[in-house]
């Protein structure tokens, strides 16, 4: 028996590839994730707001391709989000260098994930401190770490509200599907 070939795990990939293609669940969450950065952009163009940026990035982080508990990765990706935004504005007001204040802030939000039982969230929690401590020189670090942390929070709640909205447009499909037999 020979080994796999490059050309069999290139014909495997592209059937997995297919697959997903083709599951209703892969399309929803195509389309809620262009939705939620549609929805995000669009609000950058409203607001002359530099830091509407980061709704976007966290829109994508609270959105789930599995369909399964959805809705409480969403929460929970968000309650990560909030979290890492609150600590990286704290570590952002003591005023400390960097190199002196994200050591420091990064164990402080992993453990305060863990207190709050956040699993695999934590990495939201993560991208959403880092987002909200980082600013350009000259910036006011205050207002600039609570602009992005607004941002922040609107992007996740954004990501929450097109969860559940899925969530139950799927359930009245369900419904009406039923109601026709």
């Amino acid at each position: 028996m020979s080994a796999p070939t490059v050309r069999d795990w290139l014909a495997s990939g592209r059937h997995e590839f297919t697959q997903n293609l083709t599951s209703a669940r892969f399309r929803a969450y195509l389309i809620k994730s262009a939705l939620g950065v549609a929805f995000c952009y669009g609000m950058r163009l409203l607001i002359p707001n530099r830091e509407t940026l980061w709704s976007i990035v966290s829109v994508v982080l609270v959105l789930a391709p599995d369909d399964k508990d959805a809705i409480k990765l969403a929460f929970d990706r968000m309650k990560a989000n909030w979290t890492g935004a609150l600590i990286g504005w704290l570590a952002a007001l003591t005023g400390w260098p960097g190199l002196v204040a994200l050591p420091l802030a990064v164990p402080l939000a992993i453990l305060v994930c863990l207190w709050l039982r956040l699993g695999t969230a934590t990495r939201s929690a993560l991208a959403g401190l880092v987002i909200v401590y980082v600013r350009d020189p000259g910036m006011a670090a205050g207002a600039a770490a609570f602009d992005r942390a607004f941002f922040v929070m609107l992007g996740c709640l954004v990501g929450l509200l097109i969860t559940i909205g899925a969530r139950g447009l799927a359930a009245l499909g369900t419904w009406l599907g039923r109601r026709r037999k």
